[in-house]
């Protein structure tokens, strides 16, 4: 008998059992990796004892030392077999030393170890892995061990291979029994432990439902409302003492008595109609008000919150529910009711007769009313959640809302008349009256405002101002020539003269006067219509010609013409003088009895004076009539100018060559531009004067004033290089032509460079390219900057824009100077610098429409 064998055996089952038993949870092949090599060096040792110390005669015997690392390869996979495998081996390594390397059964260890990492992964299921493994292992155990012991040991390998596979197999049912067991066991102990829980939970509710019905019998009990329950026949069955408490009624008198006992009686049909309809529909609940008498027959008005119980077969089991004394809040009803159909009547009233406008406090409209709809144009959907801005018609200044706003921010009623532009763009005006609104906490939380349509007594005052302008304008205005007349013009000299006065700074009053040539010559050969024709054609080309709204032009009598220039010098003066002189030439009217030429000229004299104590309104104009004189007997079609009592004639190229010493090529292209293109000279001529205006405004010395008069003159010199069937074109320019135009900077400076150097050079070139660049980057030819671009560029870009809108040409009309004042002012942060725009409007002084003013002065 192998004893030694079956005593091995009966190790292996004692060891993995006592491990089973001790371990809290049977190893896995998805055990953490050091539990794994614990029980793997754990069961290495053991089997480490069964090889070194074999229970038989000999220690040649066999044993079952396999067994150990089989097993705990099979739980622990691969990283338990190299714990077993490593403590072995050093066991191994201390017995044998270094004939370890020729001992087989580390090669069977080797052997065992590469099978099973093999079946680990290929075979899930547990018993799988054991037959398979145990069978190539006990085959691979008769090379390694038994044929070598078999001189030794007389076991038969079938006896050696069938106690190996009974132990093994033992074993494992062993060790998952005990894991079966162990899992069973604390299975059971949760579930005793969840029910000793619950038993636990049952005891802690009961307890808590005992409070709970305690205290849900005192809440019945303390509770003001009503608390019923009624039969499926209707009669009470239980109330709580505050019925006792509402009717005067005894509980104990009330119970089994029917609900409709204590209804008014002229209630009780309809309500027992509808609670019988209620339950033939199955409804589970309802609310109800229904009347009741007290005891002592006082009226008490119940809302019934009315539940309905049913058996499962749907017939009614009875009703239960509360009663809620609500009579103080029906009589409020009734009160309310009766306010809100007074407070209806006083809608309806103000509907039909004032416009109504809620708006919350930061102005944003939360209701209105049909007439208001009405007479905007809008509707409510378009108007609510809109700001009331909505409705701004510009006509009032930013100043007159200010005081607005802040009258009814004080908490004070503000009273107005307002003019509002409807959703189609027109006006209306509304006598207003806007009511703040205010909280409980005595905050403005809403504005009333309450309007009335006064549009038809505006428009009637509106008739009789203009009537009135009518009448002042017939008693200023000339009858035949539809200008200022002799009148209008002594009160606006006497003005202007009075004011330079009393300036603090001063400033130069010109005046002009003009004579059309020869005209009794005209009228005696052409006809006093004729006459009267020529004369209307005079007065609308100098007014006209008159550059901005302060300049005033008047009829002075018969063909005589005057002219007033606040802050104009004698040469701005001379300059538009000579302007109006050659317009009226090119007005070619024919005049064959004139002695100086075939068409109608005039004669003009200037003169300028700067207001004092010390001189008069009067010598003003005797020095201008003194020039008019001077320029007719030297020959008449001129104009002469007053100075120092002394008269010199002034024409444009004198004109210029006094103010500065101009050389080549200065002086050449001007000539060359004046003789060439006359369009573009009498534009340069515009820019010219209305840069010196705005230099004037921003203080430039007099040297810079004439670096830049020189440069306006010069700023279009490259478009004498443009064909002039692109310059005249009557029509829309392509692109192609328009890029042409764009070159005409560019062109300019090329041919100023091609000379030497002349007077400021510098900055005639800079103002000739960079004259069309523009503030936002936007104009040519390179795209330049706000202040990347030169300050007389940004002066004559202002200027040059000003002049060309209000300038006629052959493809366009000029606009009216408020409405060209009004564009390049809308159109400053974007195209012009911001601080000349506002300077050029000083300059100009324009009396623009009010809304612009207060957008511009803003």
């Amino acid at each position: 008998m192998p004893y030694h064998l079956i005593l091995d055996g009966v190790m292996v089952v004692a060891y993995f059992f006592i491990a089973a038993q001790l371990s809290k949870n049977i190893l896995t092949l998805n055990s953490p990796i050091p539990q794994k090599m614990i029980a793997g060096g754990l069961a290495g040792a053991f089997s480490l004892l069964l090889w070194m110390f074999v229970p038989g005669a000999q220690e040649v015997d066999l044993s079952f030392y396999h067994l150990p690392i089989l097993i705990i390869g099979l739980f622990g996979g691969g990283v338990a077999l190299i714990g077993a495998m490593t403590i072995v081996f050093w066991g191994l390594s201390v017995k044998l030393g270094g004939a370890i390397i020729v001992e087989p059964s580390v090669y069977f260890l080797v052997g065992m170890w590469f099978l099973l990492s093999i079946l680990n992964r290929k075979i899930d299921n547990i018993w799988n892995r054991w037959v398979y493994s145990i069978t190539l292992v006990t085959i691979l155990s008769y090379f390694f061990d038994y044929y070598r012991y078999a001189n030794q040991d007389s076991t038969p390998f079938w006896a050696f291979a069938m106690l190996s596979a009974l132990t093994g197999t033992f074993t494992m049912y062993l060790i998952l029994h005990v894991h079966r067991s162990r899992v069973a066991y604390t299975e059971l102990e949760r579930k005793n432990q969840k029910l000793s829980e619950q038993h636990d939970e049952i005891l802690l509710k009961q307890s808590e439902l005992s409070l709970t019905k305690q205290k849900f019998q005192t809440v019945v009990e303390s509770v003001r409302e009503v608390i019923f329950q009624t039969n499926r026949e209707g009669k009470i069955v239980f109330l709580n003492a505050a019925w006792e408490e509402l009717t005067l009624y005894k509980v104990e008198d009330s119970l089994n008595k029917h609900y409709l006992y204590y209804v008014v009686p002229e209630e009780r049909t309809r309500n027992s109609k509808k609670i019988s309809k209620l339950i033939d529909e199955k409804q589970a609940r309802t609310r109800l008000e229904i009347k009741f008498y007290t005891k002592k027959h006082d009226v008490l008005w119940m809302e019934l919150n009315i539940s309905f119980s049913y058996d499962s077969d749907g017939n009614l089991l009875g009703t239960f529910g509360t009663m809620t004394d609500i009579t103080e809040r029906h009589k409020s009803e009734q009160i309310l009711s009766k306010t809100l159909k007074e407070l209806e009547d006083i809608k309806f009233a103000m509907d039909e007769s004032v416009v109504v406008m809620v708006t919350d406090p930061t102005g944003v409209i939360l209701m209105v009313n049909d007439l208001f709809c009405s007479i905007s144009g809008y509707t409510k959907e378009e108007l609510i959640g809109k700001p009331q801005q909505l409705l701004n018609s510009g006509y009032h200044q930013q100043s007159f809302y200010k005081t607005m706003w802040e009258t009814v921010n004080r908490k004070e009623v503000w009273r107005g008349e307002l003019c509002n532009k409807s959703k189609y763009g027109s006006y209306y005006w509304v006598d207003s009256v806007i009511v703040p609104l205010l909280s409980e906490e005595g905050e403005v939380h809403q504005f009333v405002t309450i309007q009335s349509n006064i549009t038809k007594r505006k428009l009637a005052e509106q008739k009789l101002v203009e009537a009135n302008d009518l009448l002042l304008k017939l008693s200023s205005v000339d009858g035949l020539t539809g200008i200022n007349n002799r009148r209008s013009f002594d009160e606006r000299l006497a003005f202007e003269w009075d004011k330079g006065c009393r300036a603090q700074t001063s400033s130069p009053l010109s005046a002009i006067l003009l004579d059309v040539d020869h005209f009794k010559l005209f009228n005696d050969h052409y006809g006093h219509q004729q006459g009267d024709d020529c004369l209307k054609k005079v007065a609308r080309l100098m007014v006209r010609e008159l550059p901005r709204t302060t300049d005033f032009g008047a009829r002075y009598g018969g063909e005589e013409f005057v002219i007033l220039l606040p802050d104009t010098g004698l040469l701005e003066a001379t300059t538009i003088a000579e302007e109006i002189r050659k317009g009226i030439l090119s007005l070619q009217i024919e005049h064959e009895k004139s002695k100086v030429s075939p068409m109608i000229t005039a004669s003009l004299g200037v003169a300028s004076i700067i207001p004092s104590e010390d001189a008069s309104a009067k010598q003003l104009l005797e020095y201008a009539d003194k020039a008019l004189y001077i320029a007719k007997r030297n020959g008449r079609n001129r104009v002469e100018s007053y100075k120092d009592e002394e008269i010199r004639t002034v024409d444009v190229s004198e004109r210029i060559m006094e103010a500065v010493i101009v050389k080549d090529p200065v002086q050449e292209y001007i000539n060359l531009l004046h003789s060439k293109d006359t369009h573009t000279w009498e534009h340069s001529n515009r820019v010219a004067h209305y840069a010196i205006l705005l230099a004037k405004e921003l203080g430039v010395s007099e040297k810079e004033r004439e670096k830049l008069y020189l440069t306006a003159l010069l700023h279009d010199i490259g478009k004498l290089d443009i064909p002039q069937s692109i310059l005249r074109k009557a029509s829309r320019l392509t692109e192609e032509e328009y890029t042409i135009i764009k070159q005409h900077p560019i062109l300019g400076v090329e041919k100023l460079q091609r000379h030497g150097d002349f007077p400021f050079k510098k900055e005639i070139l800079e103002g000739v390219l960079y004259h069309h660049e523009r503030w936002n980057g936007s104009g040519y030819p390179h795209r330049l900057k706000e202040k990347e671009i030169p300050l007389n560029a940004r002066l004559l870009g202002i200027v040059d824009s000003f002049s060309a809108m209000t300038e006629e040409r052959v493809y366009k009309k000029g606009v009216p100077t408020e409405k060209a004042l009004f564009e390049i002012h809308s159109q400053m942060n974007s195209l012009y610098d911001p601080e000349l725009v506002h300077a050029f409007l000083r300059a100009m002084k324009t009396s623009i429409p009010e809304q612009q003013v207060r957008k511009m002065s803003g």
